[in-house]
C-alpha cells in the first residue's frame, strides 16, 4: 500500500505532466517567438545555401522598436492601484493606508523590475510571470512581503484548469530551479537524491531544459504551491458578531428527540441568528527534489497562489487557449523584409560584377585588362573598333544588366514595413499628412495622434494592470492572514510619494500594544482586520507621472497669475517638485502676512481655495485632451479673477501704508476702497463660484456640496 508521501509525490507528478502536455505546443511557439525577436530570422537550410553561394542574408529588425514602445509605455505609465472602501468599517482613510502598504511592498521589492521583466515577455512571446513571497525581516523574526521576478519564465507551470482570465482561481503552481550538485549539497546536505543525481527523473519540459542535465552536473528542485480547502461554519450571533463555530468551546445539551449533543457555548443572552457555511483556503508550499523528498514545507499566509501570470493576446480556439505577443504575426512580413533587402543588396552588388558582352576581336589585344575589370577600377577600358559583316561598326562592349527591377524590391520592402506596423499595432498615424502639413500640426493634434497610436497596444498595459490588481489582492490577503500579525511601525508611501509612519495591529486585542508604539510623530493606528475593500486599477498615469504632469501645467499657469496670487501659488508649485530642499524653499517663499488685516487675509484665503480647486481638478486629469480642455477652463477662471485682484491690491496697499505710517485715515480710505470694489465684483464672484463648481464641485470659501466629479 503506497504511503501518503508516495501519493503526494504521484499527485505532484500528475499535475506537472498535465501542465506540461497542455502547454507543450504553446511553449514551442513562445520559444520560436523569442528566438525570432533575438535575430534568428532565416531558416538554417536556406541561410547555409545562400552563404555557400556568396549571397547576403541580411536580418532587418522591425520588431524590437514596437516592443520597446509597449514596454517603455508600461514603465512610464504603469497602472496604479486604487482601493475603494466597501463596508464593514472600511473608509477612505483606511483604503489610503492599504494603498500605502502596497506601495511600500512594491518599493522595498523593487517591483518595477519584476513588472518590467514580465512585461517584456508579455510583449515578446505572449506571457509573463512574477511571484510573491513572505520572508523574515529583522532579528525578531517578523514577516514581510516581497515581489520577485522570474529569470526563466518557462520554469513556471500553472494550473491549466483555472477559468478566470487573471488566474486568481488556480489551485496549484510549480516553479523549478536548477542547482549544481555542489550547490545542492551545500543547501540541503546528504539525502536520498545523492546516489541518484543525474538520473534524468526531472527531465525538463519545452523551454526550461536544465543546463547539462544529462552530464549529471546539475540537479533540479521544485517549489510546489497548492491549495487545501476546508469547510467551516460561520455563526452570525444576535449581538452582531461573527465567529467560527469550531473556535468556540462546546457544551453538552439535549437536542431534538432528547438525545445528548454538543453545542457551541455562547455568552448569556446571545443566540445564533444564522449559520453560514464557508470554504476556507490555505496555501501550502513545499520544496521537492527529484526523488520526491520534501526538503522544506510550510503554510503561506493568504488564500491565493502567490504566482501572477499576465498575457498579451489571448484566444480560445475550439477549447484550446492560445497566447501570443507582438512577434507571432509579424514573422512573415519581417522575413519578406529580410528577403527584399537582401535581394536589393545582391542586385546592387551584381550590377558592378555583371559579365561583359563583346566581340573577341574587340578585346583580344587587351585581354588582361578586361579579365580583371570586375575587380580593378581602371580609368580606361580600351577596345578595338571592328566592323560587322555588313561593314557597319560593332557597338562597344557592354555589361549584361540584371533583369530585376530595383524599384519593385524597394516598394516591396516598404510594404513589408507597413505590414509589420499594422500587425504590431504601431500604425503610422501621420501617413495622411505631408511633411509640410505635419510641421503645421498643433500640439493638441499631435497629442491626439499619439493617443491613437497608443490605443493600438493599450491592451498590453491593461493586462499588466490586471496582474497588478491580483498582486494587490495577494498582498492584502497575506497581510491579513498572518504576515502583519503583530503590532509594528510601518513606513508607508502616500500618493504624493511622501513617507509617513503608521502603527499596524491585528484586531482589538492588540490595540493597547499598538498604542504603546505610538509617538508624537505617528498619528495613525491602523487595524488591518477591519473593513472590506474593492481593488481597481488606474489606467491613466500612475502617481509619479501624474505629479510630473501637474508640475508642467502649474509651471505654465503660475507665471500668468496676478502678482498676489503668485505669492500663494509658487510654494504650491515648489512643493510638487522632487528635488532636495524643495519643502524648505517652499517654506521660505511663503508670503509674510505680518501686519495684514483679517479682511485682506480672508480674501487671500478665498483665492488660495480657488487655487487648490484648480490643482485638484488638474490631478483628476487622465489624458492630454482633458488637459487641453481644463487649461481653457482655468484660463477663463484667471480672467474672472482680475476683478478680485484689483480689490485685493487696493486693500493690501492701504493696509501696508497703515502698517508703515500708522496712519488711520489712510487705512480707512483703503478699506473703503476695498469694500467698494468688493461690492462692484459681487456678480463676477458669483460667476467664479459657478466656474469653481464645474472644476471641482466645491464653492469658493465653502464646503463640498456632496457631488461626485
Amino acid at each position: 500500500m503506497p504511503s501518503k508521501d508516495d501519493e503526494f509525490f504521484t499527485l505532484f507528478k500528475d499535475r506537472w505532466k498535465m501542465a506540461r502536455e497542455a502547454e507543450d505546443e504553446q511553449r514551442q511557439q513562445e520559444l520560436a517567438d523569442l528566438r525570432f525577436e533575438a535575430g534568428e530570422h532565416w531558416d538554417a537550410t536556406i541561410k547555409a545555401d545562400r552563404e555557400r553561394q556568396g549571397k547576403p542574408c541580411l536580418t532587418i529588425d522591425l520588431i524590437s522598436g514596437p516592443i520597446k514602445q509597449v514596454t517603455n509605455q508600461q514603465r512610464t505609465a504603469r497602472p496604479g492601484i486604487e482601493i475603494s472602501p466597501v463596508g464593514n468599517g472600511a473608509d477612505k482613510k483606511k483604503a489610503e493606508r492599504w494603498q500605502g502598504i502596497i506601495r511600500r511592498v512594491e518599493r522595498l521589492s523593487q517591483a518595477g523590475r519584476a513588472y518590467a521583466w514580465a512585461g517584456q515577455h508579455q510583449a515578446r512571446m505572449g506571457r509573463g510571470v512574477w511571484v510573491l513571497r513572505n520572508i523574515e525581516v529583522g532579528e525578531d523574526g517578523e514577516q514581510d512581503i516581497r515581489i520577485e521576478e522570474v529569470d526563466n519564465q518557462h520554469t513556471v507551470y500553472c494550473d491549466p484548469t483555472a477559468k478566470k482570465l487573471d488566474g486568481s482561481d488556480k489551485k496549484w503552481a510549480i516553479r523549478f530551479e536548477d542547482l549544481t550538485h555542489e550547490e545542492y549539497k551545500a543547501r540541503f546536505g546528504e539525502s536520498k537524491l545523492a546516489s541518484n543525481l543525474g538520473s534524468g527523473l526531472f527531465k525538463g519540459g519545452v523551454g526550461d531544459s536544465p543546463p547539462d542535465w544529462l552530464t549529471s552536473t546539475h540537479t533540479r528542485i521544485a517549489e510546489y504551491y497548492y491549495l487545501v480547502e476546508e469547510k467551516r461554519m460561520r455563526l452570525v450571533l444576535s449581538d452582531g458578531s461573527r465567529v467560527w463555530e469550531d473556535e468556540l468551546e462546546t457544551e453538552r445539551g439535549r437536542g431534538e428527540g432528547g438525545r445528548f449533543t454538543k453545542a457551541p457555548k455562547l455568552p448569556a443572552g446571545v443566540t445564533v441568528r444564522r449559520k453560514v457555511p464557508k470554504v476556507t483556503k490555505k496555501v501550502h508550499w513545499c520544496l521537492i527534489n527529484a526523488m520526491g523528498e520534501k526538503l522544506d514545507s510550510t503554510i503561506i499566509p493568504g488564500e491565493y497562489i502567490p504566482v501572477v501570470r499576465i498575457y498579451g493576446e489571448r484566444r480560445n480556439i475550439d477549447g484550446k487557449v492560445d497566447y501570443r505577443g507582438m512577434v507571432r504575426m509579424a514573422k512573415d512580413p519581417s522575413r519578406m523584409e529580410d528577403f527584399c533587402e537582401s535581394s536589393l543588396m545582391e542586385t546592387i552588388a551584381i550590377a558592378k560584377t555583371a559579365p561583359w558582352l563583346a566581340e573577341w576581336d574587340q578585346i583580344s589585344e587587351f585581354k588582361a585588362i578586361w579579365e580583371t575589370s570586375n575587380r580593378v577600377n581602371y580609368a580606361v577600358l580600351p577596345y578595338k573598333r571592328v566592323a560587322g559583316e555588313n561593314g557597319a561598326p560593332i557597338p562597344p562592349p557592354q555589361r549584361i544588366t540584371a533583369g530585376v527591377d530595383v524599384s519593385a524590391l524597394t516598394l516591396a520592402a516598404q510594404r513589408m514595413q507597413n505590414h509589420v506596423r499594422n500587425v504590431t499595432g504601431q500604425q503610422d498615424v501621420f501617413q495622411d499628412e505631408t511633411a509640410a502639413q505635419q510641421a503645421n500640426l498643433s500640439g493638441r493634434a499631435m497629442n491626439v495622434r499619439r493617443q491613437i497610436q497608443e490605443l493600438g497596444t493599450s491592451d498590453y498595459l491593461e493586462n499588466l494592470g490586471d496582474g497588478i490588481v491580483l498582486t494587490a489582492k495577494i498582498i492584502m490577503s497575506m497581510a491579513r492572514d498572518g504576515v502583519y500579525d503583530t503590532p509594528r511601525v510601518l513606513r508607508i508611501l502616500g500618493e504624493d510619494e511622501k513617507e509617513h509612519e503608521i502603527v499596524t495591529y491585528f484586531g482589538d486585542e492588540q490595540a493597547e500594544q499598538a498604542r504603546q508604539l505610538q509617538t508624537k510623530e505617528i498619528e495613525d493606528l491602523f487595524d488591518i482586520t477591519v473593513g472590506e475593500y474593492d481593488i481597481a486599477i488606474s489606467m491613466g498615469r500612475n502617481h509619479l507621472t501624474a505629479r510630473r504632469e501637474t508640475v508642467d501645467i502649474l509651471s505654465d499657469l503660475v507665471p500668468q497669475l496676478p502678482p498676489q496670487i503668485q505669492a500663494k501659488a509658487f510654494p504650491i508649485l515648489i512643493k510638487s517638485l522632487d528635488g532636495p530642499g524643495a519643502r524648505e524653499l517652499a517654506a521660505a517663499l511663503e508670503p509674510d502676512q505680518k501686519g495684514v488685516s483679517p479682511e485682506v487675509l480672508q480674501k487671500l484665503e478665498e483665492a488660495d481655495q480657488l487655487m487648490q480647486m484648480m490643482q485638484a481638478r488638474i490631478k483628476q486629469l487622465e489624458g492630454e485632451q482633458a488637459m487641453e480642455k481644463v487649461k481653457g477652463e482655468l484660463q477663463l477662471a484667471l480672467q474672472e479673477m482680475k476683478g478680485m485682484q484689483q480689490m485685493m491690491l487696493q486693500a493690501l496697499k492701504g493696509q501696508q501704508a497703515r502698517t508703515v505710517q500708522d496712519d488711520a485715515q489712510s487705512h480707512d480710505a483703503a478699506m473703503h476702497a476695498a469694500d467698494a470694489a468688493h461690492t462692484d465684483r459681487q456678480a463676477d464672484r458669483q460667476d467664479l463660484r459657478i466656474l469653481a463648481g464645474r472644476a471641482g464641485d466645491v464653492p469658493v470659501g465653502g464646503k463640498p456640496n456632496g457631488r461626485t466629479s
